[in-house]
């Protein structure tokens, strides 16, 4: 639940925030909902982590490291990236006129989530994928 819940803050988040901006609105707080599904996300793959001890016992596990690890990295790469665009909005630097990192942002949380939720279901899904 918390991956699925953190996966739509994720998508949600950051597509609100290029609206907002878009507009002209306050983009606050859609970035605060991007920044809290990312750390949900990143709590469900430190979770599968925790939940296969020994990667080196199977193959199966040590893939799943692998996958829970790539998800890890590209949803801190995602707060970061959050961070960066909250800065921008706070020097007043995104407005409708310069939205580019915006959606750029909104790409790359994209892109995390449809990773995260296929690397998950191999983890909480045996059998679903082999």
């Amino acid at each position: 639940m918390l991956a699925l819940t953190g996966a739509l803050a994720l998508t949600a988040g950051p597509r609100l925030a290029v609206r907002a901006i878009a507009k002209g609105g306050a983009a606050w707080p859609t970035i605060a909902l991007g920044i809290v599904g990312a750390l949900a996300l990143a709590i469900a793959a430190a979770s599968v982590m925790l939940d296969r001890p020994d990667p080196a016992s199977h193959a199966y596990d040590a893939t799943l490291w692998l996958l829970a690890g790539h998800v890890g990295l590209h949803t801190f790469l995602s707060l970061i990236m959050l961070c960066y665009l909250a800065a921008r909005v706070a020097a007043g630097y995104a407005s409708p006129a310069r939205i580019g990192e915006a959606g750029i942002v909104r790409l790359w949380a994209d892109f995390t989530v449809a990773t995260g939720l296929v690397a998950l279901a191999a983890a909480w899904l045996p059998g679903a994928f082999s």
